[in-house]
């Protein structure tokens, strides 16, 4: 494959790969295939009606928003495991996909506290397991020992009470911290939807003001009126001007020439 991306009108053959990959490749991984341009790609699976995907593999590839880069990442670094930063950079690939890269300071603290309480939650769950399993593993004791019936093993089972109900406390204190965490998340997560559809809603509402505008223009005869009066005094002036700009200029060291000097206004010697 040569090293000059193929440039002009997409051919069917490079219409008909997209079709086949478009389902299980990105549109930068099926670009590098092409060796076309990858905004090039986009517009045709759009005109295709396939909807462009962004693998989270691609990231590196384009660098968009890597976490890699932000300032926190060394922190996040002291606080997490190897196998939780995996987490954390899957899940804000994910999350920076799903917002097209428009992602604001704020949204960014706010996607970065989502994934720390989704990995806070994944702990929890695994300390439930690990307490879960010990629990069962003293009950089946505690059971055995009261079988038997003499002193010491009434001792001994008394111990394991104590430890059994210390366990089931335990117990109910991760899952109270679960469901803390999980409020957490999904109140944050609605913040973010919430942030969010304000400035969608802020983008619209803009394109409704200027549809507004255009239709008070088109019912409003006396704003049409000034307007187009407005337009002809600008169309006349335009004119004026490049009647001047065209016309012989002598110049300060005495050279004479047009400072307008097109098909249309260039002069005979």
């Amino acid at each position: 494959m040569t090293d000059h991306k193929h440039v002009g009108r997409m051919s069917r053959e490079h219409l008909q790969y997209i079709k086949d990959n478009a389902a299980t490749k990105s549109y930068v991984e099926i670009a590098t295939d092409l060796n076309r341009d990858p905004k090039g790609i986009q517009k045709a699976m759009i005109k295709l009606g396939i909807q462009p995907n962004l693998s989270a593999k691609t990231y590196n590839i384009l660098n968009v928003v890597k976490i890699e880069d932000k300032q926190f990442w060394s922190m996040l670094c002291k606080q997490f495991t190897t196998d939780e930063l995996e987490i954390f950079r899957f899940q804000w690939g994910k999350m920076v996909e799903q917002f097209k890269s428009d992602v604001l300071p704020t949204e960014e603290l706010q996607m970065l506290d989502v994934i720390k309480l989704e990995i806070l939650m994944n702990r929890n769950l695994d300390e439930q397991h690990k307490s879960r399993n010990e629990l069962d593993k003293m009950e089946q004791e505690h059971r055995a020992e009261l079988d038997l019936g003499d002193v010491a093993n009434l001792i001994r089972c008394e111990n394991l009470s104590h430890q059994i109900i210390a366990l089931r406390t335990s117990q109910a204190s991760l899952t109270k911290q679960f469901q803390e965490l999980q409020n957490g998340k999904n109140s944050i997560l609605k913040e973010m939807k919430a942030t969010r559809s304000a400035r969608q809603l802020s983008k619209a509402n803009s394109r409704e003001s200027f549809l507004a505008w255009m239709n008070d223009i088109v019912n409003d005869a006396e704003k049409r009126r000034e307007l187009g009066i407005h337009m002809a005094k600008f169309r006349l002036a335009t004119i004026d001007e490049e009647i001047r700009l065209a016309a012989w200029h002598k110049y300060e060291d005495g050279m004479v020439d047009q400072p307008l000097l097109t098909p249309e206004t260039v002069k005979g010697e």
